[in-house]
């Protein structure tokens, strides 16, 4: 009988590393999300974004993100507080940007039935049938961020609804399938790059939390 080798005799005696880390196809990462998505009414999570103009990176921002999908129309609040303040509130078919610095803000109309909303939800709350709609899925195997070892998920834009963002890349964690970065992207030298942790879904979240708290004679841009 030959005689293993000490090296292979640790290779079979170790712990997995995320060499032998299981593979997920396109297919199983979308049927995950969408599992997901299907019982997604809200979400809270710490993030921060980070963004790179033409290969030149920005100063990092951090903050909290809060969806709220009671029904099928969701409420989104994004609020900066570092390195300065911003809020961001989607709700009612209104889109409304508050600077608390200079006590300034801006609207802008949103279409509250479009597939555009639907696609703040992905990786959270958005279903595969809303994902194929607007773009393709391509599976692009692991990728270390922070201590784990991410299921990365390519989507490119094939509808004029996702032409504007025409890039996604989502990074998930297979204990969990929650993104732990997202890429948000207009080519490959232009990007958004966001880190969620502390994340909480599917819990009760009070109306208060949607609330801009602007202040009084707040000037609109």
């Amino acid at each position: 009988m030959r005689k293993l080798s000490v090296s292979l005799l640790l290779l079979f005696t170790l712990p997995a590393s995320p060499l032998f880390a299981q593979e997920f196809t396109t297919a199983q990462i979308l049927a995950k999300l969408d599992e997901k998505a299907k019982a997604f009414t809200s979400l809270q999570a710490s993030i921060k974004n980070l963004s790179t103009n033409y290969g030149v990176v920005g100063v990092e921002q951090s903050g909290k993100l809060t969806i709220s999908r009671p029904k099928d129309t969701p409420r989104i609040f994004f609020e900066i507080s570092e390195p300065t303040k911003m809020k961001v509130l989607i709700d009612k078919g209104k889109g409304t940007a508050y600077y608390p610095d200079d006590n300034t803000y801006r609207d802008t109309s949103v279409d509250s039935k479009g597939d555009a909303l639907q696609y703040l939800l992905i990786g959270f709350g958005a279903t595969a049938e809303t994902i194929n709609k607007g773009y393709k899925s391509e599976a692009k195997g692991r990728q270390m961020i922070g201590n784990v070892n991410a299921v990365v998920l390519d989507l490119t834009s094939i509808a004029p609804s996702t032409a504007e963002f025409p890039m996604l890349k989502l990074w998930l964690d297979p204990q969990t399938w929650n993104p732990v970065q997202t890429r948000v992207g207009q080519s490959a030298k232009t990007y958004y790059d966001y880190k969620y942790s502390n994340v909480q879904l599917n819990r009760t979240i009070a109306d208060a939390v949607f609330d801009l708290k602007m202040r009084n004679n707040a000037s609109k841009q």
